[in-house]
């Protein structure tokens, strides 16, 4: 199976992107960057403990080498064997988590004995398992710092937040808010809802005689012939 190449390409159209995520009582900001994702996915573990190599590395090695979900499992059975269940689950939950994280919830991290940065957590329930992506603080805005398939709930079991996503956006160059999705299709369709309305909004503001938006603005016709 190529589900980690395929991931990874999906990665490709997403880097880059800042997000704003929103529930009723919390908003994060978070820098999307691609180099993350084999971090997210577990996929360090196909080196040995003691050869470490960065991100955008290792992006660019599992890419180079198209290897597959069979040979990524091999490399981490003879490297880190203990966290081979562990990377099958990343792998195998991770897209389908991200194109619905609009139904998510987020709660704290209340674990103090993990190494984790993480402050809050992303958290959906599949299959029995808490799926759990971590937010952690950057220099100037949050990152998404792991991804966590788990049967309990050790590292939020004390929250005292939980609430559900309300609002997932992407800035575009003018800061503009768009209405976002990590599913492509879902994605496509929210960005054509967000221009239709905006479209029609623009069509509404273009048929305001020039007497109507002076008197929205509070200002007399005759006035406004004065002051020009």
């Amino acid at each position: 199976m190529k589900r980690v190449q395929e991931i990874l390409q999906w990665g490709k159209r997403i880097a880059n992107i800042d997000l704003l995520i929103e529930t009723n009582g919390m908003k994060f900001n978070v820098k999307i960057d691609r180099n993350v994702l084999p971090h997210l996915l577990g996929l360090h573990y196909t080196n040995p403990s003691n050869g470490a190599i960065n991100g955008i590395r290792l992006f660019n090695k599992i890419r180079k080498e198209k290897l597959t979900d069979e040979e990524i499992y091999e490399k981490i059975n003879n490297n880190n064997p203990e966290q081979l269940e562990n990377v099958k689950n990343r792998i195998y939950y991770f897209k389908e988590f991200m194109f619905n994280l609009d139904k998510a919830k987020i709660v704290e991290m209340t674990n103090p004995q993990t190494k984790i940065k993480s402050h809050h957590l992303i958290l959906q329930s599949v299959d029995e398992k808490y799926l759990q992506l971590g937010i952690a603080k950057g220099d100037i805005s949050d990152y998404f710092e792991t991804f966590l398939v788990r049967k309990n709930d050790d590292y939020f079991h004390e929250t005292t937040v939980s609430e559900e996503v309300t609002g997932i956006y992407r800035y575009d160059e003018e800061c503009n808010l768009i209405p976002f999705s990590f599913d492509p299709v879902k994605a496509e369709k929210l960005e054509k809802e967000y221009n239709e309305q905006k479209d029609k909004e623009n069509e509404q503001t273009d048929g305001i005689e020039i007497e109507d938006l002076l008197s929205i603005n509070g200002i007399d016709e005759d006035e406004w012939d004065v002051e020009i």
